[in-house]
């Protein structure tokens, strides 16, 4: 069997937003950054340090009402945070996300519509890079009998 390959798990933000349909509010030059992870922002502050500041590469999905979590996700080494709601985040949010390097991306979608999508884009692997096409042939050269599988196939 070819082995699991975390690498191949990652998403693009530049993806989510495309998927989304979302608009990028912050951290428009890190649309190539790979994210691996989903966190929902639900949690109390306190909660919310702990946890956003083990998963460096997650994404971060809040309800607008939500400020203090979103505060809390921008002063932490996360990939991005996506906020869900009619009205884009307050401007002082913008202000340190800015400061923080952190994109914020806003969607009117509904946040568990927003988290089924970004959990389905993270289960799947994706060739949506030339490192990630090297990792594949790499797996399949290592693991695989190519020869086998091409002559079933024919």
């Amino acid at each position: 069997a070819i082995p699991s390959e975390p690498r191949l798990r990652t998403v693009l933000i530049g993806e989510i937003v495309d998927t989304l349909g979302g608009t990028v509010l912050t951290g428009e030059d890190k649309l190539d950054r790979e994210v691996s992870s989903i966190v929902v922002g639900a949690l109390d502050v306190s909660s919310s340090v702990s946890t956003f500041c083990r998963r460096r590469d997650a994404v971060i999905v809040t309800g607008t009402m939500r400020s203090e979590v979103i505060a809390t996700a921008l002063g932490c080494p996360v990939g991005c945070v996506v906020v869900c709601g009619d009205n884009p985040p307050e401007s002082t949010l913008i202000s340190y996300a800015h400061e923080c390097g952190v994109p914020i991306i806003h969607t009117r979608s509904e946040i568990l519509e927003v988290i089924e999508t970004i959990d389905l884009m993270l289960s799947g692997i994706r060739a949506t890079s030339p490192e990630k096409v090297e990792i594949m042939k790499e797996l399949l050269r290592r693991w695989a009998d190519v020869d086998l599988l091409m002559d079933s196939l024919r």
